[in-house]
């Protein structure tokens, strides 16, 4: 977006246009003086610029009046114009600008399905590289079989504080409240970190262990891409944890 100018030195004050404008009037009284002292008759070295200007008739008057008004309309009008012009150049470079958002799968924990049908979580991390800031829009999901199948998951909103991680650190167990993932990437290059909530299925167990997974980050600038592609079980049933329902969670506990 476009920003109001500062001005560091007084170099870049002093080649502004107004006060070059400015600077060229003062010169034009200056020379005019130095024409009046130095080059006229004695008589007329005792002209004022009052004098002068009383001897314009005052019909010339409103004419230059009304031209400077005219002229300083026409140039704000046409800065403006100009100013507008750049912005919208800026704003349509920046929703054009195709996103770069670091996306990493860190953990994919499925839970045991019903019906065949399987309750995928994906712990991510994103990482804005451009542009300055982002909308993300909606996520997608699909997984790939070795031998090139393909299933799209469906994206389950809104839900995510309703579950909970447990896992085990060293000798103890710990559990965690999920989070999903900021929606506005507002500063390049810092990192968020969330749960994405998936449903899957009808599927088997051997596609859910042994597919790639690319998730894509979909935005109002376009997508970005983060994918695991060699799946095993051990990778996963490995100090991963389990998914727990926060409710039934909290009321065992108790």
């Amino acid at each position: 977006m476009q920003e109001r100018t500062h001005w560091k030195t007084w170099k870049q004050v002093f080649r502004t246009p107004i006060t070059a404008a400015i600077g060229f009037v003062f010169t034009l009284i200056g020379y005019g003086i130095l024409v009046r002292d130095e080059f006229l008759p004695v008589g007329y070295q005792q002209w004022k610029l009052a004098k002068l200007i009383g001897t314009i008739p005052s019909r010339w008057w409103t004419a230059i009046i009304s031209g400077v008004i005219v002229a300083t309309i026409i140039i704000i009008v046409q800065r403006a114009h100009n100013e507008i012009v750049k912005v919208e150049h800026e704003l349509g470079k920046w929703k054009a600008a195709k996103p770069e958002i670091l996306v990493t799968i860190e953990r994919v924990i499925p839970r045991t399905p019903m019906n065949s049908v399987f309750d995928v979580f994906l712990a991510v991390v994103f990482q804005l590289k451009e542009p300055q800031s982002v909308s993300i829009v909606s996520y997608s999901l699909t997984l790939q079989t070795p031998s090139g199948i393909r299933q799209s998951a469906t994206a389950v909103e809104g839900d995510i504080s309703e579950w909970v991680w447990l896992t085990q650190i060293g000798e103890q167990m710990f559990h965690f409240e999920l989070i999903a993932p900021p929606n506005e990437l507002v500063k390049r290059g810092e990192t968020v970190t969330g749960w994405l909530h998936f449903r899957l299925g009808p599927t088997t167990e051997n596609t859910i262990w042994n597919s790639a997974y690319f998730l894509d980050v979909i935005s109002e600038h376009g997508i970005s891409r983060g994918e695991i592609r060699e799946i095993s079980a051990n990778r996963f049933n490995k100090n991963t944890g389990k998914i727990l329902d926060k409710k039934l969670f909290t009321a065992r506990t108790k």
